[in-house]
């Protein structure tokens, strides 16, 4: 039997690096909101294979656009095969992707935390925390403030709010972000006190042609957007509308400029009860 789940993305409206533990990970304090830019996982619980099988679609055809899709591991590594593990199942599942990866969202532990909300009788938070510092949030599925290295969940009321994702054609690996954050703040030349994200100058650090992209999009909405987590995504809030950009029945707007290409993408802010699994 079929049955069809939702990963919604993970936007972190605001991110602060407070500290690091003596095993490396990096303290966090951050508000995230879970958003309408869903994977759809399609799972098979009657596989009659012994084994777990993963497959990865590109449905919005964003490779064509120069994102890359390589990166996804399909093997023991994927995030959700080692929560297929957990749940102690074996089944066929099919990934109809649209969180493109190294962008920022959480699309990998979103996937995962699906896979166990509909797999896992009982999960405890050093369960989700073993498999990434996003999933325990990914799991909730609100609107929460986060600390810790992510384990840490207060949920905080609904906003109901609307944003424009700006998704970028660039992978930043959230290591090489962090590492380039430790040498900022050892040479103490961050300036911390003007950013709502701390990761958003060594971003643009471990990849200066996100600058190009960031100035297209300000010079498109009229001010300065956000930098989601370590990128590679940009936000902003309001609507494809509001911020000037024009209307789509989609939902979804190109924005491009000599080698530039950007998805603007409207967004609204979603809660548990928008992703009851259907068959």
């Amino acid at each position: 039997m079929e049955t069809i789940l939702r990963a919604p993305a993970k936007l972190t409206m605001n991110l602060r690096v407070i500290g690091r533990r003596d095993d490396g990970m990096h303290l966090i304090e951050s508000e995230m909101v879970s958003i309408s830019l869903y994977d759809e996982i399609v799972v098979n619980t009657s596989n009659s294979s012994r084994t777990n099988e993963l497959m990865v679609k590109d449905v919005l055809e964003l490779v064509e656009s120069g994102f890359v899709f390589d990166s996804i591991p399909l093997g023991q590594e994927n995030l959700v095969f080692q929560a297929m593990r957990l749940c102690d199942v074996n089944w066929s599942v099919v990934i109809n992707k649209r969180i493109p990866p190294g962008a920022g969202l959480g699309g990998g532990s979103s996937d995962a935390a699906a896979i166990l909300r509909f797999g896992a009788n009982e999960v405890n938070t050093f369960d989700l925390a073993s498999l990434g510092a996003d999933v325990p949030f990914c799991y909730q599925v609100t609107r929460a403030q986060v600390s810790g290295i992510g384990e840490h969940i207060e949920q905080l009321p609904p906003k109901t709010q609307n944003f424009v994702l700006f998704l970028i054609p660039l992978v930043i690996p959230t290591k090489a972000v962090y590492a380039a954050f430790d040498l900022l703040a050892s040479k103490q030349t961050r300036n911390e006190s003007s950013q709502r994200n701390h990761l958003e100058e060594a971003a643009l650090m471990v990849c200066p042609e996100l600058l190009d992209y960031r100035s297209l999009i300000a010079g498109k909405i009229n001010k300065l957007p956000n930098l989601a987590g370590s990128g590679s995504t940009y936000f902003s809030e309001g609507t494809l509308e509001s911020l000037g950009l024009g209307s789509s029945e989609s939902g979804i707007l190109k924005i491009e400029h000599e080698s530039l290409r950007v998805f603007a993408i409207d967004v609204h802010e979603v809660s548990v009860t928008e992703l009851t699994p259907r068959n």
